[in-house]
This record gives structure tokens, C-alpha cells and sequence, in this order.
């Protein structure tokens, strides 16, 4: 074989190699980066659980008993998902479990007025607007990382190394 063909493979062996390796630090970086964010919104979902079931212990003598155990419900599902798929899932059911809590705190105007519930309504507020602007940031990263996931070439990167599509929130 003539040096040129034997130097002309190693370049072409040199640039397939680097591509792989940069491909795989894209990913990779992309997947911390969608780990971190997610991490920060469960934060959040976290600080929405106890504030919810605080919320609860408030209105046990003012609400009905099912609304009570649906929210409850929601917030044991919320905690004890599986996966990021199922986290998700369950936050959504526990957000309007918390809108039928505030509907039925409307019929009692007294606990309205209750100090305790309005800092309980300010802290799942506060939580709601966390949750809204790091869901944005992992929405984002998400998307980033669902696009090279499927996408050639980089998609054969994916399969090799086992980086997968992230749920949108």
C-alpha cells in the first residue's frame, strides 16, 4: 500500500475517532445537565408536597374527608415515584388536587383570613412560580438532548452508549 493511502486512513480513522469522542462528551454533558435541572425542580415539587400536606392538617376539620385523601393520595404518589416519568405524572395529579383544596377553602371564609393558610397558599405559590422557571431550563435541555437523540448521525452515538429521550415536564 502507498504511504498516502495508509496516511489518508489514519486521518480519516483520526476524525471519525475525535467525532466519536466529542459526540459522546455532547451527550454526556447534556445529560448531566438535564440531571441537574431535573434535580432542581424536584426540589421544588418537594417544597409543593409539604406545603400541600400542611395545608392538609389545616383543613381537616373545614373540607371533606375525600378531598383530604386525594390530595393525600397525590402527594404519597408524588414521593414515592419510580422514575422521572412518574414524578412527573404524579406532580400534575397532585397540582390539581391542591386547585380542589383552595376551591373548597373558598366556601370557608374564616380560614381565609387564617394567617397560617395564607403563609401555607404564599409557600405553594412561591412553589409554583420555582417549579414554572426550572421546568423552562429542563424543558430546554430536554429538548436539546431529544433532537441529537434522534437525529443522524449522532443518533448511532445514542444507541452505543445507551443516552435515551428525556420527558418533557
Amino acid at each position: 500500500m502507498n504511504t498516502s493511502v495508509i496516511a489518508a486512513i489514519i486521518i480519516a480513522a483520526a476524525i471519525l475517532l475525535f467525532w466519536l469522542i466529542m459526540s459522546y462528551k455532547g451527550f454526556a454533558n447534556l445529560k448531566n445537565s438535564a440531571d441537574a435541572a431535573f434535580s432542581d425542580v424536584e426540589i421544588y415539587y418537594k417544597k409543593r408536597q409539604d406545603a400541600a400536606a400542611e395545608l392538609v392538617k389545616l383543613m381537616k376539620k373545614k373540607t371533606q374527608e375525600e378531598v383530604l385523601q386525594n390530595v393525600k393520595d397525590a402527594i404519597e404518589l408524588a414521593e414515592n415515584a419510580d422514575n422521572a416519568a412518574e414524578k412527573i405524572q404524579y406532580e400534575g395529579v397532585l397540582e390539581e388536587t391542591i386547585q380542589t383544596l383552595f376551591q373548597a377553602a373558598e366556601s370557608h371564609e374564616e380560614l381565609l383570613k387564617n394567617r397560617r393558610f395564607q403563609k401555607i397558599q404564599e409557600r405553594l405559590q412561591t412553589a409554583e412560580r420555582n417549579i414554572a422557571s426550572t421546568r423552562k431550563v429542563y424543558n430546554t435541555i430536554a429538548k436539546m438532548m431529544n433532537q441529537r437523540v434522534n437525529a443522524f448521525p449522532s443518533n448511532l452515538i445514542a444507541k452505543m452508549f445507551h443516552f435515551t429521550e428525556r420527558p418533557m415536564i
